[in-house]
């Protein structure tokens, strides 16, 4: 597709991979006939997996969450370790077959003791802690309280770059002293759980519009992401966003998107994509 060619020829830099956008169910769910998973089956591009994210810089990178199997995309990275955001198994069921690998991988999570349940293998949990700092090659990570049924850690990471990423999903909104300790961050971008659509008040995650006001108050643009069949479909939530918030910087993430920290975020990373379906 056209937005993948010109993302691919961007030079390499400190890029997010998104390999899953998508809640628990995956679009389209089975069996669903809604409007969204209705229309991910007539366009693949909108198809969206469970959570799963590098950020990776030549071929080091951190793999966040793996909602999914992702082995096939990790045969060629330099893989420093593992974040996880929480124990729901929409966030690590992909983690079992990555954790027979012979190398041992560093593994931050909250409750570390649930991996010996889960994760026979491989993984070596770490016993982080809130707001304290851990260093993986050139990434400098902290965990962050998060709003969510289960204890749950979004992760603030700062490169050696410069650049500064907050991962904020399965959360609705933000606790003060993870939101306070954003605020005096400068962060670049916020990655923001969008799961369900404007107007509606769910219990653990953000609506749209909740998502876009907690990321552009802590970050300089905004990638939505963990979106449920039960919000709106992709071509409805690009027209929302070009009318509702013509001039900020905030885009819908898609599964396969490739967005590199130092370009500018675009409205829609995927307008090529867009000017494809209307031709």
């Amino acid at each position: 597709m056209v937005w993948e060619e010109e993302v691919l020829a961007w030079e390499a830099g400190l890029q997010l991979h998104f390999l899953g956008t998508g809640g628990s169910e995956g679009i389209p769910c089975l069996w669903c006939r809604c409007e969204h998973c209705q229309e991910a089956r007539l366009q693949p591009a909108f198809r969206r997996l469970p959570t799963a994210v590098l950020l990776q810089e030549d071929d080091q990178a951190l793999l966040i969450d793996a909602g999914t199997d992702i082995n096939h995309h990790l045969e060629k990275i330099h893989l420093l370790g593992v974040l996880l955001t929480h124990w729901h198994t929409d966030h690590w069921v992909g983690l079992p077959r990555l954790s027979w690998t012979p190398r041992p991988l560093p593994f931050l999570c909250p409750e570390p003791e649930k991996a010996k349940e889960f994760l026979k293998k491989g993984l070596v949990p770490l016993k982080g802690a809130p707001f304290c700092a851990e260093n993986w090659g050139p990434f400098r990570l902290y965990p962050l309280p998060l709003n969510h049924s289960v204890l749950t850690w979004g992760y603030f990471i700062e490169h050696t770059s410069g650049q500064k990423v907050a991962l904020l999903w399965d959360t609705k909104g933000l606790p003060p002293e993870s939101l306070a300790f954003l605020r005096y961050r400068k962060v670049h971008l916020a990655v923001v759980d969008a799961t369900y659509p404007p107007g509606t008040q769910p219990k653990n995650h953000n609506n749209l519009e909740e998502a876009i006001a907690l990321g552009l108050e802590v970050a300089d643009g905004v990638l939505l992401t963990h979106f449920s069949h039960k919000n709106w479909p992709p071509q409805r939530l690009e027209e929302f966003l070009s009318l509702r918030y013509p001039f900020d910087p905030v885009a819908l993430a898609y599964d396969g998107l490739k967005h590199d920290l130092d370009q500018p975020l675009a409205h829609s990373l995927r307008e090529g994509a867009f000017h494809l379906l209307k031709s």
